[in-house]
């Protein structure tokens, strides 16, 4: 694109941060913005991945790319910010923190990653990371990874990731396939494992005709020979992760809490219903005591249940009561308070 074009292209809202759905704005004024600021503070490096197509409220998931040699900070920054970690077997580099917003009632979850790997299991290595960190510019005080970096990565996210191109981000590449350049790292990473009669350059032409039944008919071929360019990393981390978010160890070092919902039958149903759709820590809802009570607890989640406990009538750290009325919305506040009370209380007791 030219410069007299450029100028004279309407903004959009991923390249105009005054625009209302650009992240910078939205993430400035959501629940995380002290968070990312503690960050910086701190001097740790970090952007947003794919903020500009995933970040559309303050409740949503928040992906950021930090560097390697500063996570053990991270964990301490948010820590103080009030965020608590949430386990990640078997998710490569992945680290998940979360923190429920009683004013608000919001939970917001944060998904830290230390490189830029694609596949059900991350088994797919790009190498890029550090560069994609050099590149990265600021926007109202919210760091986006370079217009040509974030093309890359949607591009790989929806191929390798999802098998497929939906619409919505579809027309976010064609925003940013002006800036895509074929010889970056995640470009050249891509490029090493194309069949005969692709390159780079015609990934980002059909990105920019906004093709998507020609890219997403594309996505297996990729995935299936970038595996088999890269055998010795690509399955030793795909059957390592897979071994792992199977066995799910660490959920063996705390023990969980039971929320017990007291109250009209049909309100308890209709809360307890509500409840995994939005709160991102280990939750399982059952109708009565027994075995399953017992394994969930032992594997450090929390077990929320229709009525009282038997034989109890007083609330203690493993056992929270929950009176719900007719009122629903604020039925779910107090429960989720609980939730976040004992899931607090069960992080802290595993610490020592």
């Amino acid at each position: 694109m030219s410069a007299r074009a450029a100028e004279s292209a309407p903004a959009t809202a991923g390249e105009n941060p005054e625009h209302p759905d650009h992240p910078a704005r939205i993430v400035s004024g959501s629940m995380v913005a002290a968070a990312l600021a503690s960050l910086e503070e701190e001097g740790v490096a970090w952007c947003l991945l794919r903020g500009e197509v995933e970040v559309r409220s303050p409740g949503d998931d928040v992906d950021l790319l930090v560097a390697l040699g500063d996570l053990a900070r991270v964990r301490t920054v948010l820590g103080r910010a009030g965020f608590l970690p949430l386990a990640a077997d078997g998710r490569g580099s992945h680290v998940f923190f979360v923190r429920y917003f009683e004013d608000d009632d919001v939970w917001v979850k944060l998904d830290l990653v230390a490189d830029i790997s694609y596949g059900r299991y991350q088994e797919l290595r790009t190498g890029a990371a550090e560069g994609v960190l050099a590149r990265r510019h600021n926007a109202k005080g919210v760091w986006l990874a370079a217009p040509g970096d974030a093309f890359w990565m949607l591009l790989l996210h929806c191929l390798l990731d999802k098998g497929r191109v939906p619409a919505r981000h579809a027309a976010r590449l064609r925003e940013l396939a002006p800036a895509a350049e074929p010889d970056n790292e995640l470009a050249r990473a891509a490029a090493s494992s194309l069949p005969a009669g692709w390159d780079a350059d015609r990934l980002i032409a059909a990105a920019r005709t906004g093709d998507c039944q020609e890219l997403t008919a594309f996505a297996p071929t990729l995935r299936s020979r970038w595996r088999r360019q890269h055998p010795l990393t690509a399955w030793s981390r795909l059957i390592a992760n897979a071994v792992l978010r199977k066995l799910k160890l660490s959920s063996f070092r705390s023990l969980g809490v039971r929320v017990h919902l007291l109250g009209p039958a049909s309100a308890t149903g209709l809360v307890a219903a509500s409840l995994p759709a939005d709160c991102p820590l280990p939750l399982k809802v059952l109708a009565r005591s027994g075995f399953a009570v017992r394994y969930h607890l032992a594997r450090g989640r929390l077990v929320v249940q229709l009525g009282p406990p038997p034989n109890e009538s007083a609330e203690s750290l493993d056992s929270l009561l929950v009176d719900v009325t007719t009122d629903i919305s604020e039925s779910r506040r107090r429960v989720s308070c609980q939730l976040w009370r004992g899931y607090a209380a069960s992080v802290l007791a595993a610490r020592g």
